[in-house]
């Protein structure tokens, strides 16, 4: 597309980046945030760091395998969403001043993965330098999970008029062995008694073992916890996850274990009219939409795309899917911890709420 004189970065392809106004990325820009100093973690495919627009790759708190294999470009296509440099080379993305990092958690080539992805590591990975993690991947599995401990969770204080830990007796909480009984006792415990027991009552789902359509296992909860509560010192790290594209065959998010955590933004996608995709996932956890791309039009997402592809000037339509607006979501947030870097992760969800 031919450039114009009011065009806010350098960068050739920026006339067909339509979703970088869509966002209001420009107006962001305008005053002064770029995402400087804040860093973006990409859990995906692995990210091109010889490509001009990611060569800023933060190695050092990146997993031990970062980079992608084959013809692998998910990954460098998110991260050139997200944070792509404004340098006069293919587009720019929603956050140009932040850094970047990288885990390879998964390869359509067959490459080598990060030791990193099979423990849960990678989610919350080097919290304290990465501040956000952008997650554009979904796993349906029926997983079972248990509360980690043996003991009863519930502190029962002063001011509630029975424990379910009396009912539920000597339970093994952490092999999720309940009764009907006990498990009763619980959820009506924590209907009255909220207040009196928080954090407990707010990991209820974490006491029983069920087989559930992509329930989280306990050691994926434990990071989005840790990443929360320790993430950025203190402040805690923000979690933005791509909310699928399956709306065709009636997927809900409701049942995701990572997009209807409390812990996550979950992220549909728009099309060119800013209305819902097609093919974008819903369901009540859905925290926020961004520009995905459309079929109905074809309206693609121009980024990055590996120099291993050969494509000319390295860019080029990636497709569209909500695996692309969340990294948008994850360059937005920067640009708000950038403007205000004492908010803490809740603070970022009722900002973009």
């Amino acid at each position: 597309c031919p450039a114009r004189d009011d065009d806010p970065v350098p960068d050739p392809y920026y006339e067909a980046q339509w979703y970088l106004e869509a966002i209001r990325a420009p107006e962001a820009w305008a005053a002064g945030y770029t995402g400087s100093g804040v860093q973006i973690l990409i859990n995906d495919e692995g990210v091109d760091n010889t490509h001009p627009d990611l060569a800023k790759l933060d190695v050092a708190n990146s997993c031990d395998v970062y980079a992608p294999s084959g013809s692998d470009a998910h990954g460098t296509v998110c991260a050139s969403l997200a944070a792509g440099d404004s340098n006069s080379h293919c587009g720019a993305g929603a956050a140009p001043g932040a850094g970047l990092a990288s885990c390879v958690l998964f390869s359509s080539s067959g490459g080598p993965v990060a030791s990193q992805a099979w423990s849960e590591d990678y989610l919350a990975y080097n919290h304290n330098v990465n501040d956000i993690s952008s997650n554009s991947w979904g796993m349906d599995n029926c997983w079972r999970t248990a509360y980690s401990s043996t003991e009863c969770p519930l502190a029962c204080p002063s001011g509630t008029s029975y424990c379910p830990c009396d009912v539920c007796g000597s339970a093994d909480w952490s092999g999720g062995d309940l009764s009907q009984t006990c498990e009763a006792a619980v959820v009506t415990y924590c209907a009255n008694y909220l207040e009196n027991d928080v954090m407990p009552c707010l990991e209820l789902d974490h006491y029983f073992v069920q087989c559930g359509f992509g329930q989280l296992s306990t050691l994926a909860h434990d990071k989005l916890v840790e990443g929360t509560t320790e993430g950025r010192n203190g402040l805690g790290m923000v979690f933005v996850f791509a909310a699928g594209n399956e709306f065709d065959i009636g997927d809900d998010v409701n049942y995701e274990g990572y997009l209807n955590s409390r812990f996550t933004l979950s992220v549909g996608a728009l099309g060119r009219d800013l209305k819902h995709s097609s093919y974008s996932s819903s369901g009540a956890p859905v925290f926020i939409s961004a520009p995905g791309g459309d079929s109905e039009n074809y309206h693609g997402m121009l980024a990055a795309l590996p120099l291993s592809h050969g494509a000319t000037d390295n860019c080029g339509d990636a497709g569209m899917g909500t695996s692309y607006a969340a990294p948008l979501v994850a360059g937005v947030v920067a640009l708000v911890l950038e403007a205000n870097p004492n908010l803490n992760w809740r603070d970022v969800q009722g900002v973009l709420a």
